[in-house]
């Protein structure tokens, strides 16, 4: 991770916390974490599929991710 940052860091992009009155991390980190743990309650594994996207050459960058996990049978789990 330390060489992904750096590699930014060397572009000039800054990294930031979200405002403190912006819970939306705090409730998206609590939710995957809650669905992990019954999976790994039932003994079960998780397969993650993450996908992010920023438009290319654009005046008005906007960037948007996605996280999708399933179970070993490939069974939706829990997605955003």
């Amino acid at each position: 991770m330390i060489p992904t940052l750096q590699y930014l860091a060397n572009l000039g992009i800054l990294i930031s916390e979200a405002p403190p009155n912006n819970p939306s991390p705090l409730v998206l980190v609590n939710l995957l974490q809650i669905n992990l743990q019954k999976l790994a309650d039932s003994k079960g594994s998780a397969i993650v599929y993450t996908d992010g996207s920023t438009a290319v050459r654009t005046k008005n960058p906007n960037s948007g991710c996605s996280i999708h996990i399933t179970d070993e049978k490939h069974t939706h789990v829990w997605s955003v």
